[in-house]
């Protein structure tokens, strides 16, 4: 696992009953689509919102948004296994 703190760019859906859904990020000069979205949760202040999700191509990612200033990070990633 590493932590990063990245800034990212996120292409999310923004349902009307408050769901936020990530779809998309330019992280690292690439844009990488969402494949699976885990589960999230929202820190005791009610400002920063976290997802985990699954990028095909990179493994697992925990994106979260500062709901105040509405600016996205990657704040952990964990590559996938190595492949024999």
């Amino acid at each position: 696992m590493k932590l990063t703190g990245s800034p990212v760019a996120v292409e999310a859906r923004f349902d009307v009953d408050g769901t936020i859904t990530p779809l998309a990020l330019s992280w690292r000069g690439q844009m990488l689509r969402v494949g699976d979205v885990g589960r999230s949760w929202t820190a005791a202040d009610g400002q920063l919102r976290y997802w985990l999700v699954m990028v095909p191509t990179l493994g697992t990612l925990e994106l979260c948004l500062d709901t105040t200033s509405l600016l996205w990070r990657v704040t952990r990633a964990w590559e996938p296994p190595a492949r024999a």
